[in-house]
């Protein structure tokens, strides 16, 4: 469970059986302190060679406002935030492709599996693949970035949808509440495609993805986007409870990071966590760490 303050309705139940997440559409801290935080950390990995993409995954609710219920409003500062961290970052000069406005624009929006799960706060492996795609493209748009990185090529295969119980789900099932009909769900099987030149010798992979649980093998993104890419990708997905500030600065001290630095680091976080910067107090203590100490720390590291 992500970590945030607790509250008895975690879920919103909405129209034709999708549910949302409660935290992801509630006020909380403003976001300023973690875009400041943020633009820190990409000048610290900029001077010393790591370019930082951030990829910051919009909430269900902003992709998929008409199946929410009758009457429900987002607040307006809930409304703008994504639009307020793009803004930020395009005048600070940090990558970042806007995922909503893809994801909003997207054919593939209203197709049979959506881009997110219905009863589960996650994008589906129908979003992972869209955002990789997007992702895939904005890099494009800077040719000298991917420069020097090897290229894989690779075949990407979706595996047979099943049922599946999303985590919205199992919170209502636990409240003793009615629960609609369970999602489907799928996998992506990646393979080298016949012929593919392997990596050179040992050499680590030039892109690093560190993300949240949206990034974790199940949910398909990194599979997505090392097909997208046609580049490897050495991922590692945060858990909800460490949240995305722990997850990032354990990279940074990682010997994965320290002895072989990715040329692009991309860093996935959930919208939410922008308001839940390193000193929020609903925060487990050893996930927890002052604002500007956690700035020094990365940024020595970086």
């Amino acid at each position: 469970m992500p970590s945030c303050p607790s509250h008895a309705n975690e879920v919103i139940v909405g129209k034709s059986g999708w549910l949302y997440y409660t935290y992801d559409t509630t006020e909380s801290l403003d976001i300023g302190v973690s875009l400041n935080l943020i633009r820190g950390v990409e000048r610290a990995l900029a001077r010393n060679g790591t370019r930082l993409v951030v990829l910051v995954t919009s909430m269900k609710a902003r992709i998929y406002p008409e199946y929410l219920p009758a009457g429900f409003k987002i607040p307006q500062a809930v409304g703008a935030r994504y639009s307020r961290t793009i803004k930020f970052m395009r005048a600070n000069r940090i990558l970042a492709p806007d995922l909503s406005a893809a994801f909003r624009s997207s054919p593939r929006r209203v197709a049979d599996i959506p881009l997110y799960f219905r009863q589960d706060t996650h994008w589906s492996p129908k979003g992972g693949t869209e955002a990789a795609r997007t992702l895939a493209a904005y890099l494009g748009t800077q040719p000298s970035l991917l420069k020097g990185v090897p290229g894989v090529n690779y075949a990407l295969v979706e595996t047979k949808p099943g049922p599946m119980k999303g985590d919205l789900y199992k919170l209502l099932l636990a409240q003793g509440k009615t629960v609609p009909v369970a999602d489907k769900h799928y996998g992506l099987e990646l393979t080298r495609a016949t012929g593919s030149a392997d990596l050179l010798g040992d050499e680590a992979p030039g892109i690093a993805l560190v993300g949240s649980s949206y990034s974790a093998q199940w949910l398909g993104f990194p599979n997505a986007l090392r097909f997208a890419l046609k580049k490897d990708v050495f991922d590692l997905s945060v858990p909800a409870d460490r949240g995305q500030w722990h997850g990032l600065e354990t990279y940074l001290h990682d010997d994965a990071f320290q002895t072989s630095r990715p040329k692009i680091l991309i860093w996935e976080m959930l919208e939410r966590d922008l308001t839940s910067y390193p000193d929020a107090k609903w925060k487990q203590p050893r996930y927890r760490s002052n604002n500007t100490e956690w700035l020094v720390r990365s940024v020595q590291r970086g």
